[in-house]
């Protein structure tokens, strides 16, 4: 897996030999990064689908109003509705 890494073009090959701590130091690193930036994607995803159902929620209620309103007009000439 090193190898293939450092034999990238334009990668320069480390001077000096890693110490398989450090390898698994960084190698660690790299998946709680990883891991962390999943969960905030998957967080983000569930607040988006919040939002559309409080968006739909809130689409419904005002038709709903309109409705409502267009109802309560109904032979009454002197209001108008601008929603």
């Amino acid at each position: 897996m090193v190898q293939v890494a450092f034999s990238t073009p334009g990668v320069k090959y480390p001077d000096d030999e890693i110490p398989d701590d450090e390898l698994m130091d960084a190698l660690k690193k790299l998946i709680d990064e990883r891991t962390e930036k999943q969960r905030q994607i998957t967080d983000l995803k569930d607040q988006i689908k919040q939002l559309n159902g409080q968006e739909k929620k809130g689409d419904k209620a005002i038709r709903t109003l309109k409705t409502h309103l267009s109802e309560s007009q109904v032979g009454r000439t002197d209001l108008k509705l601008v929603l």
